[in-house]
């Protein structure tokens, strides 16, 4: 299942509560019909408003108080993978890249991606090695040139200029050169 949104907080008395999204345009995420939770359970979701940047606030099926609606604040919703749109070259659903080797220009292994994060500035990738070491680079062209998605017949790398790390640690240890 791919996580497409999270429940916030309540907002008001009769049940509404905020939603923070993960889709392009946060209000894309009505066209999925209804969501479910990790345990299955689905929810169908009632768009009130926009809450800008990447919130909206809606309304739950079954959910008439703010009492109910505070329970569900930290539920993580889902779709099938299946469900969602295919995507344009150049364009990456996150969970495809989670778990991905990531090689550097050289062929060298770095390790595999953790995460991806924005905080504001642009996507980031997360790298840990094999000494658990978590190194991050900005999720650019030309920081990371080349992204082959796994098939059946390839395993799907990541390569990566290691001059765009952001630990000088990793992208010293392999410049051959001792200071």
């Amino acid at each position: 299942m791919i996580l497409l949104a999270i429940i916030g907080s309540a907002h008001g008395i009769r049940g509404a509560v905020k939603i923070k999204t993960f889709t392009e345009n946060p209000s894309n995420i009505l066209s999925y019909g209804a969501l479910r939770d990790e345990t299955g359970k689905e929810y169908c979701l009632k768009f009130l408003r926009l809450a800008p940047p990447d919130c909206l606030i809606v309304t739950i099926a079954g959910v008439a108080d703010r009492t109910k609606a505070e329970t569900l604040r930290g539920t993580k919703l889902y779709v099938e993978r299946d469900q969602l749109p295919d995507l344009v070259e150049e364009e990456f659903y996150h969970s495809d890249l989670i778990g991905m080797i990531v090689h550097d220009l050289a062929g060298q292994e770095v390790g595999h991606v953790k995460a991806i994060s924005n905080f504001g500035a642009g996507d980031f990738l997360e790298i840990v090695d094999a000494a658990y070491h978590l190194y991050t680079i900005p999720f650019t062209q030309v920081a990371v040139p080349l992204i082959q998605l796994p098939t059946k017949e390839l395993k799907g790398v990541i390569q990566i200029d290691r001059s765009f790390l952001l630990d000088s640690t990793i992208s010293q240890e392999t410049d051959g050169e001792d200071e």
